[in-house]
């Protein structure tokens, strides 16, 4: 998370793939990955619990439709960024603590509608 003034910014970072062995199966992995019905759902519900999460702190919050891959050394990574402009009650540790309880940040079964987070058993 990123804060300078009044504007904030956020890389949502969810589902994630093993970097392929060759350059060819990491670049099919890469596209099997982004287009994959299962990962973007999942991706769009930890994208969800964030924008539903900073609403509350916000004058206005965005994020783009779709996400985007990321490549680390050993994984591919699905991200959206979300942006926002922070509401004049609110401040970067606002923002922080809020987060933290995100399906994006919390591992475990996310309930959106009661905003707990309980360990999968």
């Amino acid at each position: 998370m990123s804060v300078h003034g009044g504007e904030a910014s956020a890389r949502v970072l969810a589902d994630n793939r093993t970097r392929g062995a060759s350059t060819a199966e990491d670049s099919a992995v890469s596209a099997q990955f982004a287009t994959s019905g299962k990962d973007l759902d999942e991706h769009a519900f930890a994208v969800q619990s964030v924008l539903d999460t900073l609403r509350p702190h916000a004058r206005a919050v965005s994020a783009s439709d779709l996400p985007f891959t990321i490549k680390l050394p050993n994984l591919w990574h699905l991200a959206t960024d979300v942006e926002m402009q922070l509401a004049p009650s609110s401040s970067a540790l606002d923002i922080v603590a809020a987060l933290h309880s995100t399906a994006a940040a919390t591992p475990g079964r996310w309930d959106g509608s009661t905003r707990t987070a309980r360990a999968s058993g």
